[in-house]
């Protein structure tokens, strides 16, 4: 991975981050995509496979709907829910597999972001903080990374970079089920944390650690 790739990466997670501090969105459109969503879902065949995943699906995004009466919400959040839709629409369309993995991947994601509502508030931004360790010792100078895990159910894998090397860094991001690792170049080459999955919500931060070789 080149320094340039890196800073490409920087520079669209910046734009991000300002969207997401932009004006927020009036509820309509949010209460829009979440009625979308619950079409979606009228239109999947019942199965043994998915349906478990429908009805936790429904019953989460339901819960949501009626609690966005009086309340605004974070473009970044926005999109995100635009995001499950999407991948709903796109998962109608696979093998029964493939369906079933995206199912059960937004089923966790919506149902962080019902958790998180439950205890804070819809439509926030949650603190993902990560510290970078090494044995015993907190270690410095590794860029972080975190993707959306739903996405990568159909090969969306594209990481997103924490803007400031660690250690700590952190990001605000909406709550949801994402996964984290740390990459630095030693000697000339590149040098990898394993992926952790990181479910992001129900507190003000959530903090982790990504052990480092």
């Amino acid at each position: 991975m080149t320094r340039s790739l890196i800073l490409s990466w920087v520079f669209l997670a910046l734009a991000e981050m300002w969207a997401g501090r932009a004006p927020s969105l009036n509820p309509q459109p949010v209460r829009a995509t979440l009625r979308q969503i619950l079409e979606t879902l009228d239109q999947y065949p019942s199965s043994p496979e998915t349906g478990e995943s429908i009805a936790g699906i429904r019953q989460s995004v339901s819960w949501l709907v009626g609690r966005l009466k009086d309340e605004v919400t974070p473009a970044l959040y926005a999109r995100s829910l635009e995001r499950n839709l999407a991948l709903l629409r796109s998962a109608a369309r696979l093998g029964k597999a493939q369906r079933t993995e995206v199912l059960r991947a937004v089923l966790d994601d919506l149902r962080l972001k019902h958790a998180d509502c439950r205890q804070s508030g819809m439509g926030r931004l949650v603190r993902l903080e990560v510290r970078t360790i090494r044995g015993s010792t907190e270690v410095r100078g590794w860029q972080v990374f975190y993707r959306w895990l739903p996405g990568r159910t159909v090969g969306e894998v594209r990481p997103q970079p924490f803007l400031s090397l660690s250690s700590p860094t952190s990001v605000e991001i909406p709550p949801g089920a994402y996964s984290v690792y740390a990459l630095k170049a030693v000697d000339g080459k590149e040098v990898l944390s394993k992926e952790l999955p990181v479910p992001v919500g129900g507190n003000q931060k959530v903090t982790i650690e990504v052990v480092v070789p």
